[in-house]
């Protein structure tokens, strides 16, 4: 979170409920297929079941994270990491992967849907 992000967010006037963000019309391919495939949620209720738990973890939040409200969680970065195919293969070799606080694991379930046992 940038400071300026931060200093908005502790401010008297902040939304907390981020209702301007409330809306989300599409999902990008690999969360969904992660949803879909992984989860095994139907293809017609991805987006419903995405704003339910979006709306259900900010509602239990006692700070108001962004990341959270701007559906950040939907954009898995670790397939973008230069050494995302030696994380696969280690795992798949029986190595354990620990997801230190990225939300709702959904680093680990990209890791996941590349084939990993």
């Amino acid at each position: 979170m940038q400071m300026e992000e931060l200093k908005d967010a502790l401010s008297p006037g902040y939304d907390r409920d981020m209702s301007h963000l409330k809306g989300l019309s599409r999902l990008n391919v690999p969360i969904r297929a992660i949803l879909e495939g992984y989860s095994n949620i139907e293809p017609d209720k991805v987006l419903a079941h995405v704003k339910d738990v979006r709306d259900r973890a900010f509602a239990v939040l006692q700070y108001p994270y962004p990341c959270v409200a701007k559906y950040m969680f939907l954009e898995p970065a670790i397939s973008t990491l230069p050494c995302f195919n030696a994380i696969v293969d280690r795992v798949k070799e029986g190595q354990k992967l620990l997801d230190m606080g990225c939300a709702f694991g959904q680093e680990l379930r990209q890791v996941g849907t590349k084939d990993v046992g």
